[in-house]
């Protein structure tokens, strides 16, 4: 977390966090698929940053959908509240994070998916 609180300081703190990888991957989405809410939460308390919690990657994943695919619960929790809309985010192969927490058999996610996440919920039944 040091290091974090480290490059928020520095001017092009942005651009950093923004940058994205081959597979379109934001520093958010390894912070979520890594179970690091204290990084996801530092990302949400900078205003330029806030928005990367439902950033897409290539494949139409938001962070939402990595977490949920690795099993991360706290980081699905931490989301639930924070970017809401994510998981109502439909990505390229027409997966919801729920769906992905499926398909790899991640009850805990499961669970806080349907207890807490009634957008979620309702979208599933528009499919």
């Amino acid at each position: 977390m040091k290091s974090i609180r480290f490059f928020l300081r520095l001017p092009d703190h942005f651009q950093l966090f923004s940058s994205k990888d081959l597979q379109g991957h934001l520093p958010v989405h390894y912070a979520a698929g890594k179970n690091h809410v204290g990084v996801l939460d530092a990302l949400r308390r900078v205003p330029a940053c806030e928005e990367m919690l439902c950033a897409v990657n290539k494949d139409g994943q938001t962070p939402a959908h990595v977490a949920a695919s690795e099993g991360c619960a706290e980081a699905v929790e931490f989301l639930v509240e924070h970017a809401q809309q994510s998981f109502s985010t439909y990505d390229v192969a027409g997966l919801l994070p729920m769906h992905c927490a499926g398909e790899k058999n991640h009850g805990n996610v499961l669970r806080i998916l349907a207890c807490k996440s009634k957008e979620c919920l309702l979208a599933l039944t528009k499919r």
